[in-house]
């Protein structure tokens, strides 16, 4: 900013540049402690979207209100549902973290409210496969005690590539990481993929990742009911595919404890990754 006076530090550079040295205004800059954050934002944002739906129960419509008037001093931003800004977490914002998940589930969920007929109404819809996917991968970091950093989602920040000349970009759900080197990777598909004139074309992308990242086997976690477990070995590759599935009909207790399994089966396959020691 240009100020009258001095806050923060002094921008020296630009104020030669424009203003030739000549005080005020001062070019400064300066760290402004404001409620009128993007956390702030987004739980704003998703407390208005449920407002203008017909909740039925007036403990939930007290709540809602409740929460709103804490944002008083927040811009109410109407976010785009396909372009939801990412929120960067330190030790410093880690307690936003469930909230902001909530309440981007909310603002990518819901539609505006329907008022064509007699009986107006709101919808909620949830893309299963965006939630089986965040579900197992959060899921199996927790099993595995292992952060974002080392299991990253989509190969975040890691730039995995399959040509040598970087043009093919994979992403795959699930990878597990010593560094630069990645020990573990995998895919999560809540339905399968169906791609005319092209059979098993998840099959396909998961040997595409065993390839890019040099590791001798990949898994692909299916929902139950939409492939059996079953282990593909790969001609001509040395590569072995493995084929597992969660059946989500269960209790929760019982579908954390296919978690662990399915954690161990990760374990036993980066094991399989890691050089062997000559003693």
């Amino acid at each position: 900013d240009a100020l009258a006076t001095i806050r923060g530090r002094i921008r020296f550079e630009d104020q030669m540049k424009k203003r030739h040295g000549v005080f005020p205004p001062i070019e400064v800059r300066y760290d402004d402690f404001t409620e009128d954050i993007v956390e702030n934002r987004l739980l704003k944002s998703a407390i208005w979207r449920l407002r203008k739906m017909r909740i039925r129960s007036e403990w939930a419509r007290g709540l809602l209100r409740a929460n709103e008037s804490l944002f008083g001093n927040v811009s109410l931003v109407e976010y785009n549902s396909r372009s939801l800004p990412e929120v960067i977490f330190t030790r410093l914002n880690a307690h936003y973290l469930q909230a902001i998940e909530l309440a981007k589930m909310i603002l990518r969920s819901t539609t505006w409210e329907l008022a064509e007929g007699r009986s107006p109404a709101s919808a909620f819809l949830v893309d299963m496969n965006v939630l089986f996917e965040d579900f197992v991968i959060t899921a199996l970091r927790e099993a595995l005690h292992v952060d974002p950093r080392s299991f990253p989602q989509g190969a975040r920040g890691k730039g995995l590539k399959l040509d040598t000349a970087g043009r093919i970009t994979l992403r795959p759900d699930l990878s597990w990481w010593d560094g630069p080197i990645c020990r573990f990777v995998g895919d999560v598909k809540y339905k399968k993929v169906r791609v005319e004139g092209i059979e098993n074309p998840d099959v396909y992308q998961l040997l595409a990742y065993t390839i890019a990242t040099d590791l001798p086997e990949g898994l692909l976690v299916y929902a139950q009911g939409e492939e059996e477990p079953i282990t593909h070995d790969i001609r001509h590759s040395g590569k072995v595919l493995k084929i597992a599935s969660l059946d989500l009909s269960a209790e929760i207790p019982a579908i954390l404890d296919q978690i662990k399994d399915l954690a161990e089966q990760v374990r036993h396959m980066r094991r399989q990754s890691e050089p062997r020691r000559v003693a």
